[in-house]
């Protein structure tokens, strides 16, 4: 989900410029074979169509924080699979496709930071899809937190006068209880969804130079609650709002991500000066078992130019327009990949910690499938699931060499208008399917959200009834 802008005093002020914006169709075609996972292989193929179709937007407001919002538009072409629909290209026709198995799961699961695990390690391992850590393969279950201080929690923003996890444990601790009590096991929790906060100091040239006064002590606070409260999390680093061109909100200069993620010497700094010490931080944490995942960016092709990747996968559609004014300044696809791989790198280097990209949809399913990570994570709302059913297993979006974690989705689907609202599906209904299909995980979007489709005090109970009745494994 795209979320945005605090305002100075306090998480809420300037709305987002949403993104989630959908076009065109899956052109995958054939049914690919599942290697791995624990529900079979392989599927039957079917040939593609041409119908078309477009989808629906909706807007949302983000608690206090910006504003969530989304359009889609285009779809799979064709229908195909083990319950393929119909759909088109955005605007006209369809690109052929939509062939798929009817297999579910994926690859082996991923393990991080074990030798090698005993059979009678795991008592209660996910029967399904699922991702391996400490010898323990679960369903990663949980929601997306995913801020109080947009872009404030890990550094603070002094000039606001809002304080890190550290400065605030309290406040942390009380929402994490809520979510403990509801079933949440691990929380999807952003960093520097731009570069507002204090938490990267960068030189008078914008050259990353280091991390701010309270980061490590925030990340060790965050691990440090979430072995307290039994929990888990999974660390999100950037956000496609990173790529704004320098802009100001509240006598503060926001400063883009793009020239630093293009330019091979700063790229290298941001590395060497940022994400490794944040990684290090963790590693270094006697709590470095509660930190599930790295997600190295969310939703980075919202800031891609117009092209295609050299996967098959169809053209990016960027953002270029925040809500409050703001000017994308797009990345080709290669100078993102390469952004991605080479702080997977560093992350790989300095943790064990498994890595990921919360990805905009899985329509772009094999767009991060050559920088190293160790699972999928597709983002799926109702304009993904109006051409790319849920319903289908990762065989039939070609991902099943790895594992797919579902990483947001919203916690009331019927209240999704930007797409067909899941066919009218409750949340447990949604869960199920993605769990009996072989998906790894998966974790709703949001509890700092208030919008309908994205309300956690209207569908928290919702999580708790799914997670009561899976305990055994949606627990590492």
């Amino acid at each position: 989900m795209t979320g945005s802008a605090g305002a100075s005093g306090g998480a809420g002020g300037s709305t987002s410029a949403g993104g989630s914006k959908g076009s065109g169709g899956s052109t995958s075609a054939g049914g690919s074979t599942n290697i791995g996972g624990s529900t079979g292989a392989g599927g039957s193929t079917s040939t593609g169509g041409s119908n078309g179709g477009t989808a629906g937007s909706a807007t949302g407001g983000l608690n206090g924080s910006g504003g969530n919002s989304s359009t889609g538009s285009g779809g799979t072409a064709g229908k195909g699979g083990s319950s393929g629909s119909t759909g088109g290209a955005k605007g006209s026709g369809g690109s052929a496709g939509g062939a798929g198995g009817s297999a579910s799961g994926g690859s082996t699961s991923t393990s991080s930071g074990t030798g090698t695990c005993s059979a009678s390690a795991d008592t209660c391992p996910a029967p399904n899809g699922g991702i391996t850590l400490n010898c323990k393969k679960r369903f990663m279950y949980g929601v997306n937190y995913a801020w109080s201080y947009y872009g404030g929690d890990f550094g603070g923003i002094s000039a606001w006068n809002q304080q890190g996890v550290a400065g605030a444990k309290a406040a942390r601790t009380t929402d994490l209880t809520d979510m403990k009590n509801n079933g949440v096991d691990v929380v999807r929790w952003w960093m520097f969804p731009d570069l507002r906060g204090d938490g990267i100091k960068l030189d008078s040239s914008k050259t990353p130079s280091g991390v701010g006064s309270t980061l490590v002590a925030d990340i060790s606070a965050a691990l440090d609650i979430a072995a307290t409260l039994d929990m888990h999390i999974k660390l999100t680093l950037f956000s496609f709002n990173d790529f704004y061109a320098d802009y100001t909100d509240s006598g503060l200069t926001i400063v883009g991500l793009q020239p630093i993620a293009t330019d091979a010497t700063k790229r290298a700094a941001l590395i060497k000066n940022v994400v490794i010490p944040v990684a290090q931080a963790v590693e270094s944490s006697p709590n470095k078992d509660r930190m599930v995942a790295w997600d190295v960016i969310n939703e980075p092709e919202w800031s891609i130019a117009v092209g295609s990747d050299p996967y098959g996968d169809q053209a990016f559609d960027p953002t270029m327009t925040g809500s409050s004014g703001q000017t994308t300044t797009t990345l080709t696809f290669a100078q993102m990949e390469t952004f991605v791989r080479d702080v997977v790198t560093g992350l790989h280097g300095a943790s064990s910690a498994p890595v990921t990209v919360g990805s905009a949809a899985v329509k772009w399913a094999k767009a991060w499938s050559q920088v190293g990570l160790d699972f999928y994570d597709f983002h799926w709302y109702g304009w993904v699931d109006q051409y790319f059913p849920h319903t289908n297993p990762p065989a039939y979006y070609h991902v099943d060499d790895k594992q797919v974690v579902v990483g947001e989705f919203p916690l009331n689907p019927a209240s999704d208008t930007t797409g067909l609202a899941f066919g009218g599906a409750t949340y447990g209904k949604l869960v199920d399917d993605w769990f009996a299909e072989g998906y790894a995980g998966a974790q709703g979007w949001a509890f700092s959200d208030t919008a309908g489709a994205f309300n956690w005090s209207n569908g928290k109970a919702n999580v708790k009834t799914w997670a009561t009745a899976h305990t055994c494994y949606t627990h590492y």
